[in-house]
């Protein structure tokens, strides 16, 4: 082979290691800390609220609700961070192999 295959392929597998062990750390402790940051936010936007005696029914429903929609939606993207990476790559793997006339599934083991 090549040396500048083996080195592209030596900083790609670099990459993806880097990718592997952050995801992992994360996993770890990221569903905790997004928790208490939300509760944090959630405190610093309602306690100001409250105190002073300012905003409405609508407020005091729809805030709490937009904020465990968006609580929701970032516990979701980092419960399937790992899986929505690993498809964005395999997209990106494809459409270069396409440019060239290969199939991912002749060329490279699953």
């Amino acid at each position: 082979m090549d040396s500048a295959f083996l080195i592209f392929d030596q900083l790609v597998a670099g990459f993806l290691a880097a990718i592997s062990t952050g995801t992992s750390t994360l996993a770890r402790y990221g569903i905790g800390l997004l928790g208490l940051l939300f509760l944090i936010a959630y405190m610093r936007e309602i306690g100001p609220r409250l105190a002073t005696g300012v905003g409405s029914l609508s407020d005091t429903l729809g805030t709490p609700l937009l904020f465990f929609l968006t609580v929701g939606l970032y516990m979701y993207v980092l419960a399937y961070l790992v899986p929505l990476t690993t498809a964005a790559l395999d997209t990106v793997i494809q459409w270069g192999l396409e440019g060239i006339h290969f199939r991912r599934d002749t060329l490279l083991p699953q």
